[in-house]
């Protein structure tokens, strides 16, 4: 633009040198042809008057370079003095003017006031009849503030070039006719075409978008943006697919550009590589769905898609089925060689199932030793079959652990799901009873629920555990345990802290771990007694045991229902009254689905309790289906991260990446980060280097019984392997705990 400006006035000041100097010769050769009819010193004063007038500095100089005119201008720009007018028409000019007819450029001069001044220039060379030259002329235009700009331009532009070229993003310029006159090297490097290859091309020729679900071409954005005048944005879906095959996830956005006058001139599109972000979206989604051990989906997604295929039954009349699956003795190889022994007969269990079910079938792992399994379109005789058929290849599985064989065995309950079927929860309710009556009726067989047994079904099913709970709580037969949570870096003055873990003691006296009864409870409304069972204990315990100033900070594990109810928080807010026990001595753990699933609940009970000094940990992080997206609106101190992302994190890089961004999010939302379900030296020295605050775990404390815990006023004893790892990495504390076998 410059560059045509310069030229316009270029010719504009040689045009009107030209006219002036015409307009001098005329009036030269008028004056001598009319010397006695017109008086010269008229003319002399008119033409003195046109020069006197233009902004422009004009001099004239004779054939050997002597100043003969100067016009005001002149002296305006140059100062006045013998040697003035030289400045405009030095010698070397001159001569080429001389040689040439003419000389036309850019000049930098510097004036007699010391000034230096970039002039545009015109000289001529006038010559006589005979050829002989008569004298020299110039018009000169000072455009110094008009080159000051263009440097200045100049300096925004390479300083535009540099920023673009440095950030991560690509950046494509077009015209009005979506032809690419700027990209940046991130988007030569994105597009995978080189700078030359892309200037003066269409965009739609080498920016080719894509769905990425349904693989449709995408309308390209700059065709968009030109056509309707706005800005046009995409997310979540584009793909750029590239000329070599490469497909890239990308956001893409696209601004019009206005000239002075409202016209679109033109178009700015922005790509955002979103790649990664996609994958880890992607990973977290799964992961949200399906089970980390197995790969199966979880029982979220399960009961999600059971929902689904009520509402189809309802809808046309079709007949599908669920099975519920239990392993018959599966807490045998747990006890005997250990969960990972445990974790490796699920997951072939898991692949021995997936082969045996039909393509359109969902298999589902609902925890623990559970599966389950939706039969889609399958009438009651042909659920049976595919019932059998998976209990007789549960039945075959030969697992061998470390040598040593196991007999692997299960009780499988069948509903069918009809157009009758009243809702979910009575669904997953009589297929649990319909298991539970297969396990009643000599385990490993198939038990299919009818709607004629179900009062049978319900009470050998739900009232064995509603007596059997209900009994435990009027007799006071649970048991309090405690597992130390310590800190990977030992600070000085700092409490010990302890996670609260219940027992059913049966009358005999054997103890009940909470898996067996825990979801009992929480299926039927009984989890809110044992809560507070819970909770009143601790706090008696406390009332009983060491001074204030020793006592550790107790965990307790508090259910959905709990949160829901709305007189727990009265009640925690009475026992911590009437018992003296400072509340920042109490923190209280939630599970991220409960604490979702109740979030109005959950957020009011938190802030209410917070006040008081109690503290709030969010339990089994990452494990849920939006932990990140509701963290914000959790009042929380700490986040405990789900012992399932531990079992492999020294060997698994997307263990070992998810537990890394947990524990990062923790800490940039100031949060304290726990490790729980810690099992082995390697983690612990694998969590100490990715900054994890606490660890918890049988790698670093076995559960004790709360009543010896509570009257100890040091720090809770280690077992032997973790003591000398944590001697290992912190001398300095030699004396500060008491190893026990």
């Amino acid at each position: 633009a410059y560059h045509t400006i310069f030229t316009a006035r270029s010719a504009l000041l040689t045009g009107l040198a030209i006219t002036l100097i015409l307009l001098a010769a005329t009036l030269i050769f008028q004056v001598a042809a009319r010397r006695k009819t017109v008086d010269f010193a008229a003319l002399q004063r008119r033409l003195a008057a046109v020069l006197q007038s233009t902004t422009d500095s004009v001099c004239f100089t004779d054939a050997g370079g002597r100043p003969l005119y100067l016009n005001r201008a002149g002296e305006a720009l140059l100062g006045r003095g013998s040697d003035s007018a030289s400045l405009l028409l030095p010698h070397d000019h001159l001569a080429i003017a001389r040689e040439q007819g003419a000389w036309a450029g850019e000049t930098t001069l510097t004036t007699n006031g010391g000034s230096d001044r970039t002039l545009s220039q015109v000289i001529l060379c006038h010559r006589g009849p005979t050829g002989a030259v008569d004298f020299y002329s110039t018009i000169a235009r000072d455009i110094s503030e008009r080159k000051r700009l263009e440097r200045r331009l100049s300096e925004e532009k390479e300083r535009a070039e540099v920023t673009l070229g440095s950030i991560g993003d690509a950046v494509v310029r077009t015209d009005a006719e979506a032809r690419v006159q700027y990209a940046n090297s991130s988007a030569e490097e994105l597009i995978g075409r080189h700078h030359g290859s892309l200037i003066g091309r269409r965009i739609g020729e080498v920016v080719n978008l894509i769905h990425e679900i349904s693989r449709e071409r995408l309308e390209n954005p700059v065709d968009t943006c030109l056509r309707e005048h706005r800005i046009v944005s995409r997310s979540n879906h584009s793909l750029l697919l590239r000329e070599d095959g490469q497909e890239y996830a990308v956001d893409d956005t696209t601004s019009p550009v206005f000239d002075l006058e409202g016209r679109v001139v033109g178009s700015v599109l922005v790509l955002h590589d979103v790649s990664r972000a996609r994958s880890l979206a992607r990973q977290l989604a799964h992961q949200a769905s399906h089970d980390f051990l197995t790969g199966l989906v979880n029982r979220q997604e399960f009961e999600r898609r059971v929902g689904r295929l009520l509402e189809r039954a309802r809808n046309d009349g079709s007949t599908h089925a669920l099975c519920f699956l239990d392993l018959d003795q599966f807490k045998v190889v747990n006890d005997t060689c250990g969960h990972i022994a445990g974790d490796e007969l699920l997951r072939q269990l898991a692949v021995t199932l997936a082969g045996t079910i039909r393509r359109r079938d969902t298999l589902s792992r609902l925890g623990g030793d559970e599966f389950g399994i939706l039969l889609e379109h399958c009438p009651p005789a042909e659920a049976k079959r595919l019932a059998a058929a998976c209990l007789e290849a549960v039945q075959q599985t030969r697992f061998v652990w470390e040598g040593q064989p196991f007999v692997v065995a299960g009780s499988i309950g069948v509903v069918s799901i009809t157009a009758e079927s009243e809702n979910l929860a009575v669904i997953l309710r009589d297929a649990d009873a319909a298991c539970y009556a297969a396990k009643e009726r000599g385990r490993n067989r198939v038990y299919h629920y009818a709607p004629d047994d179900a009062v049978m079904v319900i009470r050998q099913g739900e009232m064995q555990w509603v007596s059997r709970i209900s009994s435990a709580l009027q007799e006071d037969r649970f048991q309090l345990f405690g597992q130390a949570i310590v800190p990977l870096i030992p600070r000085k003055r700092e409490r010990s802290r302890i996670e609260v873990l219940i027992r059913l003691v049966e009358r005999d006296g054997t103890l009940i771990a909470p898996g067996a009864f825990i979801p009992a409870a929480e299926r039927y409304s009984l989890m809110t007694a044992v809560d507070r069972w819970v909770v009143r204990n601790v706090i008696e315990s406390f009332a009983r045991g060491a001074p204030a100033s020793d006592r550790p900070i107790f965990s307790i594990n508090l259910s959905g229902m709990s949160l829901g109810d709305p007189t727990m928080l009265t009640f925690v807010r009475e026992q911590l009254e009437q018992s003296g026990v400072p509340p920042e001595t109490l923190c209280f753990e939630v599970t991220e689905t409960a604490a979702i699933a109740n979030l109005a609940q959950a957020t009011h009970f938190m802030r209410e309790l917070k006040a008081l000094g109690c503290w709030f940990a969010l339990d089994d992080f990452g494990s849920g289906m939006s932990s990140f997206g509701y963290l914000q609106s959790l009042p929380v101190d700490a986040l405990k991260i789900a012992g399932a992302f531990l079992r492999e994190i020294e060997r698994d890089p997307v263990e070992y990446a998810m537990v890394e961004a947990i524990n990062h999010v923790g800490h940039v939302m100031r949060l304290k980060t726990v490790a729980e379900g810690v099992e082995s030296l390697e983690s612990l020295e694998t969590l100490r280097r990715l900054g994890v605050d606490y660890v918890q775990g049988f790698a670093i404390s076995e559960p004790l019984p709360l009543a010896e815990i509570a009257s100890i006023n040091t720090p809770l004893p280690l077992t032997r392997e973790a003591e000398r790892q944590r001697l290992r990495y912190h001398p300095e504390s030699r004396r500060s705990r008491t190893p026990i076998g």
